[in-house]
């Protein structure tokens, strides 16, 4: 449909949980990578929202990917304990 897909983040930066809002499909899913590329975190959408817990990883920045149907799109996160 050539429609950007769009997704935000709360509170950024961030300390303990960061929520997801956006206008998800069923089966959307997401993944955290580190500044080095590596998956830490990953899980499902459900609905408009989700919270993602980043207590125990290293504060510093990191890309959240999500995926909703065909479309996919990237954020920058940062992480600061």
């Amino acid at each position: 449909s050539g429609e950007t897909f769009a997704f935000s983040l709360q509170p950024n930066p961030v300390n303990e949980v960061v929520y997801l809002t956006g206008e998800f499909d069923r089966g959307a899913t997401y993944d955290l990578f580190n500044r080095l590329g590596q998956l830490v975190r990953s899980g499902n959408l459900y609905g408009n929202a989700a919270s993602l817990s980043v207590a125990g990883l290293p504060s510093g920045v990191y890309l959240v990917k999500v995926r909703s149907g065909n479309q996919s799109a990237v954020k920058r996160l940062i992480i600061a304990h």
